[in-house]
């Protein structure tokens, strides 16, 4: 699985933590799936990432199978996203249904992010 981000070393450790932590989950339960990180170096600035991601997702792009977006950006990319709420349990949901999150998470009533 192809994940791709901003070359931003804010959130780093965060980021490496949970990726060794799904690949290790996915090995232990053979599900086959390996997470990579993909880092663009040559995107310097949030707005190219979000200019990169909009053409990616216009064209239609399989190259990456997960996106690493800004809360700002769900807006804007909503609408190339799948409604959380079909897959997600409602004990998780309801945690994501409130206040500054329903305005960022929600978008015409479908919940484009977590």
């Amino acid at each position: 699985m192809m994940n791709m981000k901003l070359n931003d070393s804010s959130n780093e450790n965060f980021i490496n933590e949970l990726i060794t932590e799904f690949n290790n989950y996915s090995q232990k339960n053979e599900l086959d799936i390996t997470l990579v990180k993909n880092v663009y170096g040559s995107i310097t600035t949030p707005e190219s990432y979000s200019e990169t991601l909009d053409y990616l997702f216009s064209s239609r792009s399989i190259k990456y199978d997960l996106f690493l977006i800004d809360m700002v950006d769900s807006k804007r990319f909503g609408r190339y996203f799948a409604d959380l709420k079909k897959y997600l349990p409602q004990s998780i949901l309801e945690k994501y249904s409130s206040g500054i999150v329903k305005e960022t998470n929600i978008i015409n009533n479908v919940m484009v992010t977590l």
